[in-house]
Order: structure tokens, then sequence, then C-alpha cells
């Protein structure tokens, strides 16, 4: 193992100087983009706020959520990119695009453009704690709709709630789970909430047309239930669920946002 120590350089040039020892042993690219200050606005959002230490924003780093993870679920929001005719299911299989769009968006702000970073980043936490509400909640909805989460099969060796998955942190709600909700599931159900967003980039607006846990125990055993009929009645392999255009069309959601004879 070599160790190289310098001293006395530019603050700025480290990322160039990462980048040019990174040949020996790869350094994956959410790290130096890390290094270049990509992501220092959601450090300066998540500042003070629970699951705050639970992000690793760099290759090696403490923390259960992995950086390029929080940068998938900003953009499964992004609305002028995923509209109504345009669904973010490739994200599943291609988490580098994410990165990429995030990054351009940087960029887009450097330039004084209007940019999607700058209304998601600021739901960041909202959006994570969202993520770990429908982790906490989807068992639980399974149950209601008489299907026995915990002894489906997340991979060959493992089951949903395994005694592997006792007390899994759910860092930004502050909660635990006994169950892994593989995240074929959670995408899909995470992105059909889009359509709960008035989305505006012109004139800078991102609001929850109905505050976030009202719509979530309105909607969740209708997003599981699609879910569960991919796995159980159609064979589908619960990390496959996700790559399916059709299972992240958020019509349910956007009737019970837009319908108040749904909601009541």
């Amino acid at each position: 193992m070599r160790l190289h120590v310098l001293q006395g350089i530019d603050e700025a040039r480290v990322p160039e100087i990462a980048e040019g020892l990174n040949r020996s042993k790869q350094v994956d690219d959410p790290s130096l983009d890390n290094l270049r200050g990509v992501f220092d606005n959601i450090t300066d959002v998540m500042r003070g706020k629970p699951g705050e230490k639970a992000i690793a924003y760099h290759h090696g780093a403490d923390g259960e959520v992995y950086i390029t993870d929080v940068v998938v679920y900003l953009q499964l929001f992004n609305c002028e990119r995923y509209g109504d005719d345009k669904h973010p299911y490739a994200l599943y299989r291609q988490p580098k695009g994410a990165a990429e769009h995030f990054k351009a968006d940087i960029a887009k702000v450097k330039d004084r453009k209007p940019a999607a970073s700058q209304l998601l980043v600021p739901r960041v936490h909202e959006i994570l704690a969202l993520a770990d509400r429908i982790c906490l909640e989807t068992p639980i909805a399974a149950k209601r709709i008489s299907f026995q989460f915990g002894r489906m099969k997340t991979n060959a060796k493992q089951r949903a709630g395994s005694s592997r998955n006792k007390n899994t942190p759910l860092p930004f709600i502050n909660k635990t789970t006994d169950h892994r909700v593989p995240r074929g599931w959670l995408m899909p159900m995470l992105a059909g909430i889009r359509a709960n967003v008035e989305w505006d980039l012109e004139k800078k607006i991102f609001e929850w047309r109905i505050p976030l846990d009202e719509l979530l125990s309105g909607v969740i055993d209708d997003l599981v239930r699609v879910c569960v009929t991919e796995h159980r009645d159609n064979n589908m392999r619960p990390e496959w669920v996700g790559n399916l255009s059709r299972l992240t069309d958020s019509a349910m959601t956007r009737s019970y946002c837009i319908s108040p004879s749904v909601r009541h």
C-alpha cells in the first residue's frame, strides 16, 4: 500500500491531484466529486437535521446511506426532467446518470442559470425522511393486503424479515425497522410521490400539494399493492420491480392529490 503525503498545496488543486494519483487503486467518481465540492449544498441543508451523519459522502466514510443514493432520490423528484410523459425508472438501473444530471445542475447554478437542484436540494431531508417512512410503513401495508412481507426473499440467502434485518436504522426519522425494503420496491413508490409536487422552475416553486404524512397514509396501501402484484402474481423478483416504467406511473398519487372524494 502506498501513502502520499503532500503539504503546502493549494486546496483548490486537491481534486486534480487526487485524480492524477487515481491509478493504482481506482477512487470512485462520487469521492472525487465530493472533493470538488459538488455535494456541499447537500451538506449545508442537512446540517443539524436527523440523519445528518448517516450520509457517506465519499468511499470509506461512515454512514448508512451513500451520497449516490441521496442524489438518485433527489432526481426522482426532478419534475423538469421527469414529468407526466417521462418516468424516472432508468435511474434504478443507471444511478450514475442521476449524478451526471446533478453535476450539470450545479454547473448551471455557477453560471447563474435556473437549475433543478435549486429546488431539489432544499427538500433533501424531507425526501430522505419520506424514503425512510415508506420503508417503515411498507411491511404494515403489506400485512393489510394479506401479503407476508417478512417472508419475501430479497436475495438468494435472505428474507425481508430475516434476523439480520432486525433494528435496521431509519436515520432520517430516528426510527428502526425489522425489515429491509428492496430498492426495486422503494424507488418506484418514492417516484410515484412526485405527483404531489407543484413545480415551476422559472418561478422557483417546489411545493407539496398535500402534507407528506397525510399523503403517504392515503396512498401507501395502493403503492405496496402494485409491488406485491408484480412480485406475487407476475413472479417478479424484488430487485426487478423498479425497472418497469409503468410502476413509476404516479396516477394513483395524482388521483389522491386532485380528488377530495378519493381522500374521504
